[in-house]
């Protein structure tokens, strides 16, 4: 599953005319982001029916990454999640005229 923003964050963001983002535009994008991701389990291999080993493993389903602890799941928020959203709305906000 691909990061997705949503298309309304993407037009306030467009029609942002300074550098700066309003706060309440970045919180939201930043809380919606943080929802998307969640310590759980996802299948790492391909299922059975697919002539896969079907592993089931802990981690982010979001990301299929795999996570064994909290603190690594708060890890992979603050060290992966957090810097490719900030990386999307910088690349948008640059796009705007």
């Amino acid at each position: 599953m691909r990061p997705v923003l949503n298309c309304d964050f993407l037009f306030l963001l467009h029609i942002t005319r300074s550098s700066t983002v309003r706060k309440s535009i970045l919180l939201q994008a930043i809380q919606k982001e943080i929802q998307r991701h969640d310590l759980s389990y996802f299948v790492d291999e391909p299922p059975v029916a697919q002539g896969g080993k079907g592993v089931v493993v802990s981690g982010c389903p979001a990301c299929r990454k795999r996570i064994n602890t909290t603190v690594k799941f708060l890890d992979h928020l603050a060290n992966d999640a957090m810097p490719a959203l900030i990386d999307r709305l910088a690349a948008t906000n640059v796009d705007s005229p």
